[in-house]
């Protein structure tokens, strides 16, 4: 049979990690509240892509990965820009 003399200090641990948690989100929150009376931005920046060249680019040929290098840009954020083209593209072709 299984001893039950654990069971108080289990809660006892519950109650010690609940306690843990709620000071380390005071912490992180005060931490933010500082970094914001600061003047600190807490977003990373967007990044400069030359759209319009992007879209000559790609209207020549060019793979969305060498566009991507020719401008200084991942290739997902040259083909997230060309696709958002795209959309408004299409959506004003419709209106």
């Amino acid at each position: 049979m299984a001893s039950c003399h654990h069971l108080p200090l289990r809660g006892k641990n519950f109650r010690l990690a609940k306690q843990e948690r709620v000071r380390l989100s005071e912490r992180t929150k005060a931490g933010l509240r500082l970094a914001v009376s600061k003047g600190k931005t807490l977003v990373r920046p967007h990044a400069e892509f030359d759209t319009a060249k992007a879209r000559t680019m790609r209207a020549t040929g060019a793979s969305y990965r060498v566009i991507a290098h020719e401008l200084g840009a991942s290739v997902a954020t040259a083909h997230a820009a060309l696709r958002s083209e795209n959309v408004r593209a299409s959506v004003a072709a419709c209106a």
